[in-house]
């Protein structure tokens, strides 16, 4: 299975929290969701996606993460997040599909882009704590 992972997973320690291992550095590849804008869900550290024509969201592709990965993944992201089959730009310009959890119904995003530089200083250690005594 392919993923593209735009906000607290494309931190290799806190992918490795939630599928339960090391993800090799030649399974993850830059690239970016084009026509999509990336936020700061309101009231939280994470962030979301929204479709936004005049906008590309910067993240990772991970491939070939197992069946049961994709399950722990998805147990992660919770009511929340949506999986949904999406065009990923690779940056030699390919293009590949891979799964992109997208804001479900409830979820607010504020005007404010997410940062994962922040995100690392101010919520990491917190969301890695919490994540592994899941």
């Amino acid at each position: 299975m392919n993923f593209f992972f735009y906000g607290t997973l494309r931190d290799k320690d806190m992918l490795a929290a939630v599928t339960g291992r090391r993800i090799p550095q030649a399974s993850m590849i830059a690239a970016r969701l084009p026509g999509y804008r990336c936020s700061a869900v309101t009231g939280f550290g994470f962030p979301g996606i929204v479709v936004d024509e005049n906008s590309n969201t910067e993240g990772v592709l991970v491939r070939k993460l197992s069946v049961h990965e994709g399950q722990r993944l998805t147990a992660f992201e919770g009511y929340i997040y949506v999986p949904q089959l999406l065009k990923i730009e690779l940056r030699n310009g390919g293009y590949e599909n891979a799964e992109v959890f997208v804001p479900g119904a409830g979820l607010t995003l504020s005007n404010s882009p997410w940062d994962i530089n922040e995100w690392r200083r101010r919520h990491k250690r917190s969301f890695i704590r919490r994540r592994r005594a899941y």
